[in-house]
């Protein structure tokens, strides 16, 4: 069942059902569905600069990388297509 509502909804977006990820893919799947995948800019501390803290300019000191609701949703239906395989 669970698998049939992924390929459903999968091909309603136009996704293709295609090779198994990475595990890093998945790791970083599910840190976008979750919200909390850290930033790229300062690695998830939420300050850059060498001498001088700064706030970083990218996720403005959260540590967290923005994501949209959308990003969300996609992520965690990639997320219950590559379960259901």
């Amino acid at each position: 069942m669970a698998a049939g509502l992924a390929r459903a909804l999968a091909w309603g977006l136009g996704m293709t059902l295609s090779a198994e990820p990475k595990t890093e893919d998945r790791a970083t799947l599910l840190a976008i569905a979750k919200d909390n995948l850290a930033c790229q800019v300062c690695n998830g501390s939420g300050w850059t600069g060498e001498n001088i803290q700064r706030t970083c300019p990218n996720c403005d000191g959260s540590g967290k990388e923005r994501t949209t609701l959308e990003q969300r949703i996609e992520a965690s239906i990639k997320l219950a297509k590559y379960n259901a395989l």
